[in-house]
């Protein structure tokens, strides 16, 4: 492991972290106008990243932060680590179907009923892009009816491609599936301003995320 990529692994956890502890903006917020509120019995957080101890640890406290509140939420880098990495997908030399095919199993396999997807934007990219549903997609997902299988398999690590002299605000993405359906049930984007203070939790980020869960009715206890 070379010293160049345990520098960015340690940039990338600092300032996501320390992002998260800095105050919090909604910008979008769309779930299904039929939703109901579900109690999910294994809610799995997926940290899109090639950065492999970026992603262990932002899963980590994303999940820790909704289980306090009481939400069955748990880190998935061990299920999937080919969430955002390339090397790691071109390693498994699938085609596209059999990629979806895997995800499948591995969800049934560790009995996940949802899914929450959490990806870092890159400021510039999302100033000129402004995707409708927040994702920098390497395939043709910009869509809301795309299931949780695409949005693993084409979201690409391009979004963690962080200019970080100049960066100044994070955005912020999640999107939530119901794995019995397929179907995304809600999806946000987050602004957080300016983070300045080191060594912070990903409570704030949590706490936003869980509060409009729950306003949404997506989710209850």
């Amino acid at each position: 492991m070379t010293k160049k990529y345990l520098l960015s692994t340690a940039i990338a956890l600092t300032l996501f972290l320390s992002a998260c502890s800095a105050p919090t903006q909604l910008l979008e917020s769309w779930a299904p106008p039929t939703i109901e509120a579900k109690s999910f019995d294994k809610i799995g957080i997926v940290m899109i990243s090639q950065n492999e101890q970026a992603k262990e640890n932002i899963e980590y406290a994303i999940a820790e932060e909704m289980r306090t509140k009481g939400y069955k939420a748990t880190p998935t880098f061990n299920v999937f680590p080919f969430a955002g990495n390339k090397k790691v997908q071109e390693d498994l030399n699938l085609s596209a179907e059999e990629q979806q095919d895997y995800i499948r199993e591995r969800i049934n396999r560790f009995d996940f009923d949802a899914l929450i997807v959490v990806s870092i934007l890159d400021v510039e990219q999302e100033i000129k892009q402004r995707p409708s549903v927040g994702f920098s997609y390497s395939g043709p997902v910009q869509r809301y009816d795309a299931n949780y299988t695409e949005y693993i398999q084409y979201t690409s690590a391009s979004v963690y491609k962080v200019n970080y002299s100049i960066l100044s605000n994070y955005f912020i993405e999640a999107s939530m599936f119901d794995i019995e359906s397929e179907e995304l049930h809600w999806t946000g984007q987050y602004k957080i301003k300016d983070p300045s203070h080191l060594n912070k939790s990903a409570t704030d980020f949590s706490d936003a995320l869980v509060e409009e869960l729950v306003k949404k009715n997506v989710i209850t206890k």
